[in-house]
């Protein structure tokens, strides 16, 4: 499935919307995962109006239990290297997504600082775009914290072509300038 968005310039691939089920082959490792109906509420940001989507459960003593799919070629990092995924979370933590292969990995992580909504969250991995054998996409969620067995909802996996602000590092020192350092979650107390 490729969304195009021809104002823009922009070819995005969708890796997963759970739309008529799961396009990639999902596997729970130490946890639980299914595809479910969108859940009424949570969406007060207009992000996901999609019918159905992943469920993941962690699973409680396990501090990087992990949620997987293998895909039967290569990712190809060299011109589609910018991943977001949509996320909705009943608590704040945090998550990570990491792309793996035989000839090495690149993850990138994120705070879940906003719970109870759908948030879309960007990753930046042009930096592994000469790197070959990409298979695996992996997500962690609530990682390193064993007594977490939180349900993690995930939507709209996509990739594509670098933008603007490719290979632009984050500075710690800049929350947000509205263009490409997005350094923080915004929430409506």
């Amino acid at each position: 499935t490729m969304l195009l968005l021809p104002l823009l310039g922009i070819t995005q691939v969708v890796l997963e919307d759970f739309e008529g089920g799961a396009k990639l082959p999902w596997n729970a490792i130490e946890g639980a995962y299914s595809t479910v109906d969108n859940p009424a509420g949570g969406n007060t940001l207009g992000l996901n109006s999609s019918a159905k989507v992943g469920s993941y459960t962690k699973k409680a003593g396990s501090a990087y239990s992990l949620f997987l799919a293998e895909l039967p070629t290569a990712l190809d990092l060299s011109t589609n290297n910018q991943f977001k995924i949509q996320v909705k979370a009943a608590v704040a933590s945090a998550f990570i997504l990491k792309l793996e292969g035989a000839s090495g990995a690149i993850e990138g992580n994120k705070n879940i600082a906003v719970s109870g909504e759908w948030i879309e969250y960007s990753f930046d991995f042009s930096k592994a775009a000469a790197t070959p054998n990409l298979k695996k996409i992996i997500l962690f969620f609530d990682p390193g914290v064993d007594a977490s067995s939180d349900t993690y909802l995930f939507d709209n996996l996509t990739v594509g072509p670098a933008g603007p602000c490719a290979g632009i590092a984050p500075s710690a020192k800049i929350l947000d300038d509205f263009e490409c350092q997005r350094n923080i979650a915004y929430a409506n107390p």
